[in-house]
């Protein structure tokens, strides 16, 4: 089952990587010139899907929050409305700072260093992860 799992999933890769040649090789031929903008085009593309399947969760997650948390408050008072509100905008606020203050502490020392210390910190964490099992 398994090896039928990779057949499927190393076609598909292969469908891609033969769609980005194709599109090399008709970009040479229409313009003789190797043109690299191709990426960049790709890129866009993703970051296009990547934004409709936000919109798309993020509006499944607003329906289950309409039809089951809201739904519970319709005879609450203004201010129970509120407290939930404003809970929610706190906790949604301290989720971006937590997520902002993680990368500002363990990727921006990162970000100065040359090859050989990453190459070297890579292997130190590996070896406690394996060795720590």
């Amino acid at each position: 089952m398994q090896f039928i799992q990779l057949i499927i999933s190393g076609s598909a890769q292969d469908c891609i990587y033969g769609l980005i040649a194709l599109g090399f090789v008709l970009i040479y031929k229409a313009t003789e010139t190797v043109s690299f903008a191709q990426g960049e085009l790709m890129m866009l593309g993703a970051f296009c899907a990547l934004a409709l399947l936000t919109v798309l969760v993020a509006g499944a997650i607003w329906i289950y929050f309409r039809y089951s948390v809201l739904a519970g408050l319709e005879g609450a008072t203004r201010l129970a409305t509120l407290s939930l509100l404003l809970t929610l905008v706190i906790s949604f606020l301290f989720a971006a700072v937590s997520a902002w203050a993680v990368a500002m502490i363990s990727i921006t020392p990162i970000s100065g260093m040359t090859l050989t210390t990453l190459i070297v910190a890579a292997v130190v964490l590996a070896a406690l992860f394996l060795f720590a099992l």
